[in-house]
């Protein structure tokens, strides 16, 4: 008798037993061989592209063939990634994972800037602490080329479907999707998930409040109230900091498109490619910062969307570049310079101003302007976050100095 399908088919990534039949697959993909050419060996690929790709189905059968389960296959990889993290940035540091709670199932929400490598220096990290690996979402939209389904769901990815038609569909994926994810976490298994949908392409990382409403849908059909769901789930804020934004020209070209003419036209395989410049491109100095588990008495998904916000924008680590995005921002909407904070983590030197100010060159001035606030914006996100917190921390210092 056939086995009854999943009715989580369509979006989980492959289980162990699906493993070697799917790298069996990729190793034939004349697309995905060509792409891998493309991102590690760009100019043979140009000169002997038969030879290269040949080359590449080489080296993919000799990596893969004993690997027969999710976890041989995450920790053959783990050489591979640390090899990039190596070559890519210019020094990768962590706070707060040393607080998180062992042993739980913990549903990681972060902001997001790059769709392959958030997740990844997030499982590098977890990889390395002994713990488990997260489940990742990944929109639909981004798996124009079959390979790149495979090879997502291969790394415990599930499917996000975005292309839904009309309401009721759109509430029967996010219902899905909402009880994937309560299923993962009630398993023992740890989730990721962006703030939102898409990357923060203007450096303002804001949490949608539909995104806690979709978490929360499985929980309220079981009639769990969102203050319970929320501690059910273990939601751990993340932020996730980079100097440097290999795509940042390409998002502030996009971002003025917009803002001139309304809408963005990509390319058929515009996010592959930005994947690629993701994974390869130079990051400078990366910090991945994990926050504490939200604890709080939550009116309604606003006030979860907010208190991950906050967290997320204390835990943000501010390099050179968004230091002086920050300082000519202000310059040009006051008409004076302000100073620069005394206590700079990093020095901010001629050679940091002269690197940063070189990703500005051959931009239109409405690129310019985009570019400028990408970087600028996770500083006034933290400063904001600071007098907050200080105006609270002073309320609620008044408060107690009354009673």
């Amino acid at each position: 008798m056939p086995e009854q399908p999943d009715r989580f088919d369509e979006i989980r990534p492959y289980r162990d037993e699906e493993v070697a039949a799917v790298l069996s697959r990729l190793c034939l993909d004349a697309d995905f061989l060509r792409t891998l050419v493309g991102v590690t060996h760009p100019q043979l690929g140009r000169w002997v592209p038969r030879a290269a790709t040949w080359a590449a189905r080489w080296r993919v059968r000799r990596l893969t063939a004993a690997i027969r389960t999710v976890r041989e296959l995450q920790d053959a990889m783990e050489p591979l990634l640390r090899q990039v993290i190596e070559s890519t940035t210019r020094g990768f540091s962590v706070s707060g994972v040393e607080t998180l709670p062992q042993g739980e199932s913990l549903l990681f929400v972060s902001n997001h800037r790059d769709i392959v490598m958030d997740p990844a220096f997030i499982n590098f990290t977890l990889w390395h602490q002994g713990m488990k690996t997260v489940h990742a979402a990944i929109g639909d939209n981004l798996l124009s080329k079959s390979f790149a389904a495979d090879l997502m769901r291969l790394n415990k990815s599930f499917i996000v479907k975005r292309s839904a038609k009309g309401p009721r569909e759109t509430l029967r994926n996010s219902q899905l999707l909402s009880e994937y994810v309560r299923g993962v976490l009630s398993e023992g298994g740890n989730v990721w998930i962006a703030q939102r949908e898409g990357r923060a392409k203007d450096g303002d990382d804001r949490t949608d409040p539909a995104v806690i409403k979709m978490l929360q849908l499985a929980y309220r059909k079981s009639g769990e109230s969102l203050k319970d769901a929320v501690r059910a789930m273990q939601l751990v804020p993340v932020s996730l900091s980079y100097e440097f934004d290999p795509c940042d020209r390409h998002k502030a070209r996009e971002l003025d498109c917009i803002a001139r003419h309304g809408r963005y036209k990509k390319t058929e395989h515009e996010d592959l490619e930005q994947i690629a410049l993701g994974v390869k491109g130079d990051k400078g100095r990366v910090h991945l910062h994990f926050g504490a588990p939200l604890q709080g008495d939550y009116r309604d998904a606003d006030e979860v969307a907010l208190a991950i916000d906050a967290q997320i924008h204390r835990g943000y680590r501010c390099f050179p570049s968004h230091w002086l995005a920050w300082q000519r921002a202000e310059t040009i909407r006051t008409g004076t310079a302000p100073t620069l904070p005394d206590d700079l983590e990093f020095a901010i030197d001629d050679a940091a101003r002269s690197e940063f100010w070189a990703r500005f060159e051959e931009l239109t001035p409405g690129e310019w302007s985009q570019l400028l606030r990408m970087y600028a914006q996770p500083v006034h996100n933290q400063l904001s976050a600071q007098r907050s917190c200080e105006a609270t921390s002073a309320a609620t210092r008044l408060f107690e100095e009354t009673e």
